[in-house]
C-alpha cells in the first residue's frame, strides 16, 4: 500500500512521513492530543482542533495568513506551522490587462515571490520581492507590458529591445545607481530585477517639509552626486541619456546616498517607433527637445537636473508652469550667486546654451569650501523644528567665490598653447610663401583663423600671443624682418583676443562665424590703412585691402567655426575652455589663473 504526495504526486510508503522525491511532510502531528493526521487534513479526527494556523515570522514577528511561505513584510522564510496546502500554479500577470495586478505570493521566474507593489505608472509597475533561493533578501521587480503593441512585427522589436537595453543596464554599476541583476519574460509582460533600495525619493523630501526648499548644502552635496552618476552615463560607449530626471525618480538612502532610479525602459513599449522622444520625460522637467523639437543628448539631461535643483532649491513645481522658472536668487536669497547661475545656464532652452555636460555643471555648483558630512532623511520633522530650519536658511549668506590662484602649471599650459599656435601659423605661412611667393604679407593671412581658434578656446591672451608671434617666425626665417611685418604681427593679435571677447559659446557655430567675419574685415581694414601711414602706399590701399581681404577670410569665416565646434567638447572635459569655471580641485582654466 502506498500513499500519494499531495505536493509532487509522487507515490511513497505507506509508513514513510516525509516525501522522497520533494521531502515535503506527508503526515502531521496534532498539537493537543498529538493524533498522527493525514497531511491534507485541516482537523484533527480525534479532537477536532484546528490544525491550520497563522505562522508567525522568527525574525519580524509579522503574522502572516495561512500559507505563506514568505514573510509579507520582510520577506523571511516562514517556518510551517500546520497543513501545508500543494503550492498553487505560478499566477502569471494577465496578458489582456494592464500592469500593477500581481497579488501578495504570486512566483515569478519560479524564484520571486512578489510581495507588494510599491509604484504605478501608466507602462509600468514596480513590486518589492523575496528571493525564494536567498534568505532575507528582498528585489525592487519593475513590470512593463506589450500590451498596447498589436502589430506582431512591432512586438518582436520591441521585445528584443528590451532584451537589448535590459542587458546594457545590468553591465553597469555605480555607487548612485542600483544593480540590475536579472530580466526575463512572463506571460506577455518583461520584468527587470534590481537592487531594493530602502529610503524616501525627493518629492518625499519636499513633501516632509510641506513643499518648503531643502537646506542649499544639502541639494549641491545632492546635486554633486547627480553630476557624479550622469558623468557616468554619459560616459557609456554609446552614452546612456537619463531622459526622465525628477526629484520622484531619486532616492536617498539613511547614509545620505542618492540612487538614481527607474530608467524609464517602459519607453521602448511605444505602439508605433519608440524612438520618438515626445514620449520620454515629465512635464516641468524634460526640455524641449524630449517633445519632438530635436533629439535629445547629455545636455537634456543637464536640462532635467537644472530643473529638479530649481525645484529644491525654491519649492516651486516646475510642472505647474513648464519651462518658465523664475530666478532662484528671487524666491530664495539663501542660494549664493554662482549656484543660481549654474542652474539658470542649465535651464537655457537651447541646448547649445547650456552646460556641455555633468562635469561642467558640476564645476560651476562647487565652487566654494568643502562641505560637512551630508545628513541623511529624517524620519519626521515638527513645525517649531522647519520653522527654525527656514529662519536658519534665510539668515544664511552666501559665501564669495574664492579666487583661483596663479598656478604654474597653467601658465605653462598656456605657454605651451602659444608656442604651438605661433609654429603653426609661421610654419604654415613659411610652407605658402613658398607656394605664393609673389605676395610677401599674404602668406600670413592665409593662416588668421589660428589665433582665432586659439582665442575662442584657450582665451585672448593666448590667442593674442599666438597671433603675434606667428608673423614673426614667418619673418625671421624668410629674412623679412621690416617695420610693416611688425603691423601684421600686430593686427593679427587683433584676430586672436577679438573674436575670443565677442564669443560666449564656442558651442555656437554662428557665433564664431560672426565674430570671425567681424575681425576678418577689420583687419582687411586696419593692415592696409596702417601700411599706408607706414610706407605712404595710399595709392594701393584698396588693392592690398582687397588682397588681404582675399587671403583671410575665407579660412576665418570656414575653419575657425569648424575647429572650435570640434574641439570645444575634449578641450571643456580637460577644463582648459577659457569660460567655463573649473571646481579648486580639477584642472586650472589658463584664464582664470591669469585674470
Amino acid at each position: 500500500m502506498t500513499q500519494t504526495c499531495p505536493h509532487c504526486q509522487a507515490n511513497n510508503r505507506d509508513t514513510a512521513r516525509f516525501c522522497a522525491q520533494c521531502a515535503q511532510p506527508l503526515r502531521q502531528i496534532c498539537p493537543r492530543c498529538g493524533a498522527d493526521q493525514a497531511a491534507r487534513s485541516h482537523f484533527c479526527s480525534q479532537c477536532g482542533t484546528s490544525l491550520e494556523q497563522e505562522p508567525q515570522c522568527p525574525q519580524c514577528g509579522q503574522v502572516n495568513p495561512t500559507g505563506s511561505r514568505f514573510c509579507n513584510a520582510c520577506g523571511a522564510v516562514l517556518l510551517p506551522t500546520g497543513p501545508q496546502p500543494p503550492p498553487a500554479a505560478p499566477a502569471y500577470p494577465p496578458t489582456a490587462t494592464g500592469t500593477g495586478q500581481l497579488p501578495p505570493q504570486t512566483l515569478l521566474a519560479g524564484r520571486y515571490i512578489i510581495l507588494r507593489r510599491i509604484g504605478k505608472g501608466g507602462m509600468g509597475s514596480v513590486y518589492q520581492a523575496a528571493d525564494a533561493r536567498i534568505v532575507g533578501k528582498t528585489w525592487a521587480i519593475k513590470e512593463m507590458s506589450d500590451a498596447a503593441i498589436t502589430n506582431p512585427l512591432e512586438k518582436q522589436q520591441a521585445h528584443a529591445a528590451f532584451r537589448q537595453e535590459a542587458q546594457m543596464l545590468a553591465s553597469l554599476d555605480h555607487p548612485n545607481l542600483p544593480k540590475v541583476t536579472d530580466h526575463f519574460t512572463e506571460g506577455g509582460k518583461q520584468y527587470l530585477v534590481m537592487d531594493f533600495i530602502e529610503g524616501e525619493t525627493l518629492t518625499d523630501c519636499l513633501d516632509r517639509e510641506g513643499q518648503l526648499s531643502l537646506p542649499v548644502d544639502t541639494v549641491i552635496r545632492y546635486a554633486e552626486q547627480l553630476c557624479d552618476v550622469l558623468e557616468y552615463l554619459h560616459g557609456q560607449s554609446p552614452p546612456v541619456i537619463f531622459r526622465d530626471l525628477k526629484p520622484g525618480n531619486v532616492m536617498v538612502t539613511a547614509d545620505g546616498t542618492v540612487k538614481l532610479i527607474d530608467f524609464g525602459i517602459a519607453r521602448i513599449f511605444k505602439p508605433g517607433k519608440a524612438a520618438d522622444t515626445a514620449y520620454f520625460g515629465t512635464t516641468g522637467y524634460a526640455p524641449r527637445e524630449q517633445y519632438g523639437k530635436g533629439q535629445t543628448d547629455a545636455r537634456s539631461d543637464v536640462y532635467a537636473l537644472g530643473a529638479t535643483l530649481h525645484h529644491l532649491l525654491t519649492g516651486v513645481d516646475p510642472i505647474d508652469h513648464p519651462f518658465r522658472f523664475e530666478d532662484v536668487r528671487q524666491l530664495n536669497p539663501a542660494v549664493p550667486a554662482h549656484v543660481a547661475d549654474a542652474v539658470t545656464r542649465a535651464l537655457s532652452d537651447d541646448p547649445d546654451d547650456r552646460w556641455s555636460g555633468a562635469v561642467a555643471m558640476k564645476a560651476a555648483l562647487t565652487q566654494q569650501p568643502t562641505r560637512g558630512p551630508l545628513p541623511g532623511p529624517r524620519v519626521s520633522v515638527g513645525p517649531q523644528a522647519a520653522a527654525a530650519a527656514a529662519q536658519v536658511g534665510k539668515a544664511a549668506v552666501p559665501q564669495p567665490t574664492p579666487t583661483a590662484a596663479p598656478s604654474r602649471l597653467a601658465w605653462l599650459r598656456g605657454f605651451g598653447l602659444t608656442l604651438l599656435g605661433a609654429i603653426l601659423q609661421g610654419g604654415g605661412a613659411i610652407l605658402a610663401n613658398e607656394i605664393w611667393w609673389e605676395y610677401d604679407l599674404y602668406p600670413p593671412a592665409i593662416f588668421a583663423f589660428i589665433p582665432t581658434t586659439l582665442g575662442v578656446l584657450f582665451g585672448p591672451w593666448v590667442g593674442g600671443l599666438a597671433g603675434i608671434a606667428g608673423p614673426l617666425i614667418w619673418g625671421v626665417v624668410m629674412e623679412e624682418f621690416w617695420p610693416s611685418l611688425w603691423i601684421v604681427a600686430l593686427s593679427h593679435c587683433l584676430l586672436g583676443v577679438l573674436p575670443a571677447l565677442i564669443v560666449k559659446d564656442a558651442r555656437k557655430w554662428a557665433s564664431t562665424l560672426g565674430a570671425s567675419a567681424v575681425a576678418g574685415g577689420l583687419y582687411a581694414l586696419i593692415v592696409p590703412a596702417l601700411i599706408g601711414i607706414s610706407e605712404g602706399w595710399w595709392d594701393e590701399f584698396w588693392k592690398l585691402s582687397t588682397r588681404f581681404l582675399l587671403a583671410s577670410l575665407p579660412p576665418l569665416v570656414i575653419l575657425s567655426p569648424l575647429l572650435a565646434r570640434w574641439l570645444i567638447e575634449p578641450v571643456s572635459r580637460r577644463g582648459l575652455y577659457w569660460r567655463e569655471p573649473t571646481t579648486p580641485d580639477g584642472p586650472s582654466n589658463l584664464n582664470n589663473d591669469v585674470r
